[in-house]
């Protein structure tokens, strides 16, 4: 019969492993590939980054209402290729701090975009 197992190691104050914790998992369970939920969410984000600059109207996503929002979404969309690439990429020290790095980067321009957002509804309220 197949069984699951979680395990993780037992440290000393000084940070030698002295021992293994394992426990087995219920039958009913199943292991959770996080590789391959990632790998779809980055997927579905990318798609959304498209959507939302061009518009999808049969799910009922216009295209912005001005070229400033198109402007500033296409840098978010931008900044998030930089992030999607170093996510996708082999797992590193490099590939964790170049991550870091574009979600800061990332986060400026979404804060950006949102001002743009609001300053644009004002306008056409």
């Amino acid at each position: 019969a197949l069984a699951s197992f979680l395990s993780t190691g037992i440290r000393s104050e000084s940070g030698s492993l002295v021992g293994v914790f394992v426990t087995q998992m219920p039958p009913e369970s199943k292991p959770i590939d996080s590789q391959e939920e990632m790998e779809q969410t980055i997927l579905e984000l990318h798609g959304m980054f498209h959507d939302f600059t061009y518009g999808k109207i049969n799910v009922g996503i216009h295209p912005p209402a001005t070229q400033i929002i198109v402007d500033h979404l296409r840098i978010v969309a931008d900044m998030w290729s930089f992030l999607r690439v170093s996510l996708q990429g082999a797992l590193s020290l490099q590939a964790l701090q170049n991550a870091t790095n574009y979600i800061a980067t990332l986060m400026l321009a979404v804060a950006a975009l949102n001002d743009v957002l609001v300053d644009q509804a004002w306008l056409f309220a």
